[in-house]
């Protein structure tokens, strides 16, 4: 946490709003996996909150003027209300339901933005954006907070009883339910306050310099993978693994972009066939790791990295024998 404190001092401007951005997304996979990571409810369109969050206080302030602080505020509040009226009704029942609507419904919100383009910019989104502050330092810090607060949040949220209660229900939820606690409230409690910290981060992200109110940004299918990914690779089930995870994935893809390298043999450069390489990359740290990297390290009863990561290898390789 010192260290990203201090990026704005060792860091040039660019790669400073790379840093920026990686902020936000660790905030985004932290808030996934507040309810995917611990009670084991797989939502597979997350990506609708970060639309709800971004899009209500863009469009509040934008057509009707409120101040950011305010509009940001709604937002959140906007993506924290539509997570609890998908929440009522599905997370009351047994079964892929609530994999299945939350996988529909950035679909859904994609073509109602298209329908609605006069209003919402369609698939552009909306263009103009007013920033919440200036300055590239002034907008690193403002990411960091975010951050940090969400981080700090869920980490106490997380060790106090209702973690408990919630990593429970992923464990075994009957249990939870004879001793005499209703699992479905707490789902919806966690779903909720996941959509609400989700619309929160989406709003701030929004009105900062590095993004804007678009569904490329917010509501494609690929954010949803990603966020999944970058939960796993850290750790699901873990706020500090979900945070490291988010950051890793951001800034080693940035990092593999901007390499300048003509590839031997079919000479394309590098920066046409990154993408390949770095999903071969978090394959292959998925295998080595199933765990997460960050939870590998950190939790010493699970041995050292290193033998961690022999470990899954020997088994993986023995199983590709049998």
């Amino acid at each position: 946490m010192v260290a990203l404190g201090g990026m704005p001092f060792l860091l040039g401007d660019l790669d400073l709003l790379k840093v920026t951005a990686a902020l936000y997304f660790a905030g985004f996979v932290m808030a996934w996996d507040a309810v995917s990571g611990y009670t084991g409810q797989m939502s597979f369109g997350h990506s609708a909150f970060l639309a709800t969050g971004a899009y209500t206080s863009a469009l509040l302030n934008a057509h009707f003027g409120l101040p950011l602080p305010v509009t940001i505020l709604l937002g959140a509040l906007a993506a924290g209300l539509l997570g609890l009226l998908i929440g009522l009704p599905v997370l009351r029942l047994e079964g892929p339901y609530l994999s299945l609507i939350t996988l529909i419904l950035p679909l859904i919100m994609l073509q109602v933005f298209i329908q609605f383009s006069d209003i919402t910019g369609g698939e552009s989104g909306l263009l103009q954006v007013a920033t919440l502050v200036t300055g590239i330092q002034d907008n690193y810090y403002v990411a960091f907070a975010v951050f940090t607060c969400i981080l700090l949040f869920l980490t106490v949220l997380m060790r106090s009883n209702m973690g408990k209660i919630l990593t429970a229900i992923r464990e075994d939820e009957e249990a939870v339910s004879v001793s005499g606690l209703n699992p479905a409230r707490f789902k919806i409690f966690a779903f909720t306050l996941s959509a609400f910290l989700s619309g929160l981060a989406a709003a701030l992200f929004a009105h900062s310099t590095v993004g804007s109110a678009s569904p490329s940004l917010l509501l494609v299918l690929t954010v949803n993978v990603e966020l999944i990914i970058a939960a796993i690779i850290g750790g699901m089930g873990n706020v500090g693994g979900a945070a490291f995870g988010g950051m890793l994935f951001y800034l080693g893809r940035e990092w593999l972009s901007g390499i300048s390298y003509t590839v031997p043999v079919v000479g394309l450069p590098f920066d046409e066939v990154y993408i390949i390489l770095f999903y071969v990359l978090v394959v292959v740290m998925l295998l080595a790791l199933p765990k997460g990297i960050y939870v590998s390290v950190v939790d010493r009863s699970s041995g050292s990295a290193l033998e961690s990561i022999f470990d899954n290898w020997l088994g993986f390789l023995t199983s590709l024998r049998g």
